[in-house]
């Protein structure tokens, strides 16, 4: 069971980064794209800020391959960022201050699911429309929890009034 709230998502800026993930190897390609989202992040001088975060805009193709759109709050630096975050397909993204709603799960990512799902059970019965994708913002993961129980995310969606 889910406790669904509304609040206003945090203004930030991030490094975005738009790419496909095989759907059948989410966990793994997921994982590869953080790195190289850190990476990039580190080499245009960035500071990460915050806890990652994923958003789904789309559905996954018959090719099984999804479309996800990967962000981690940074420190901007001006002048060098462009210049390094250019070509690489990742770019500064500033967003948030959307009402959303949110619930938090607890517990292994493969569980995820069940919350998306209250969300969605939320929005139909508060008459409320989603505005905007899914998305998990990872608050406790890999390397900071002992174990995947001890995972923590945010599962949210922004939205407006039917």
């Amino acid at each position: 069971m889910y406790d669904v709230e509304l609040t206003t998502s945090p203004v930030q800026v991030c490094v975005q980064y738009r790419t496909s993930v095989r759907v059948n190897h989410l966990s793994d390609d997921i994982g590869v794209r953080m790195d190289e989202l850190y990476k990039a992040a580190f080499e245009a001088g960035l500071n990460p800020c915050g806890p990652p975060s994923i958003a789904y805009p789309d559905h996954p193709g018959s090719d099984g391959e999804l479309t996800i759109e990967l962000d981690v709050p940074v420190v901007v630096i001006p002048d060098h960022t462009a210049k390094v975050l250019s070509g690489s397909g990742m770019q500064l993204h500033a967003g948030g201050g959307e009402v959303q709603a949110y619930a938090i799960h607890r517990g292994a990512y493969h569980h995820l699911g069940t919350a998306h799902a209250a969300l969605n059970e939320w929005l139909a019965a508060n008459d409320h429309d989603a505005a905007g994708p899914h998305r998990e913002r990872y608050l406790l993961g890999p390397g900071e929890a002992d174990s995947p129980d001890d995972f923590v995310t945010e599962v949210s969606v922004p939205v407006a009034p039917s």
